[in-house]
């Protein structure tokens, strides 16, 4: 769209007043989860030449990706021992912390809900704004099926329920019914609105999760723990 989007701007906007310096990467998510190893390894050499710069100068301390390439970015961030090589995180992540003034362990809790998701359930997947769908969208395509390879038959008893709100839609949604809430990050709405969504849910003893939390989990429990771990004291 020849712009950042709105998360990565947010983030280094807020870094930059901080005095802190930031390097934008555009990984090509394509090549590397080629299956020819010829064009995969070239890009893994790309990204790993910028981080090795980086990291020579001693000062990078922090990698935010993307959700969707939580995959590649964590098997590129660890040693031939299996060690990290640079702490990482998500965007999603970041804003949820960010939206929330600083509520992420209430995200992480109901990530822990959704470890106890059965046949049955049902679950909104809401977003704060109405860009448009990708082909390989996170919340529409990524994340549904995911949930519907977990929980097979949707909509039937054999499986779970999932509903989506865009928008404004979220406001017309009786969230009471459902027994998880998997959200965007929120970088288009303002803490306000994000404080007024997670007392909505309190009030229902609904609890909510993250797209970039959720993302990291599918990928791997380790994957999750790493993503966390910058925001831990």
């Amino acid at each position: 769209h020849g712009r950042l989007l709105r998360p990565q701007a947010l983030t280094q906007e807020f870094l930059v007043r901080q005095r802190v310096p930031t390097l934008a990467y555009r990984m090509n998510l394509s090549a590397a989860r080629s299956k020819d190893p010829k064009i995969a390894a070239h890009e893994k050499q790309l990204f790993l030449d910028n981080i090795n710069m980086l990291l020579k100068s001693g000062k990078l301390k922090l990698l935010i990706t993307d959700s969707q390439a939580i995959d590649i970015v964590n098997e590129w961030t660890l040693d031939g021992d299996g060690k990290e090589i640079v702490p990482i995180t998500t965007y999603s992540i970041v804003m949820a912390h960010y939206k929330s003034r600083g509520r992420l362990p209430d995200f992480v809790k109901g990530l822990e809900t959704f470890k106890g998701l059965k046949k049955g359930s049902k679950v909104l997947i809401c977003e704060a704004c109405n860009h448009d769908r990708i082909q390989d969208d996170i919340g529409t395509v990524q994340i549904p099926n995911k949930l519907r390879a977990i929980f097979p038959d949707e909509d039937t008893a054999k499986g779970i329920t999932i509903d989506h709100a865009f928008g404004r839609d979220y406001s017309d949604m009786d969230v009471s019914q459902y027994d998880l809430l998997i959200h965007c990050g929120g970088c288009m709405i303002d803490h306000q609105k994000m404080d007024a969504r997670m007392r909505d849910l309190e009030e229902f003893n609904v609890p909510i999760t993250n797209y970039g939390l959720l993302l990291s989990y599918f990928h791997s429990n380790d994957t999750l723990q790493r993503v966390l771990a910058p925001w831990k004291e």
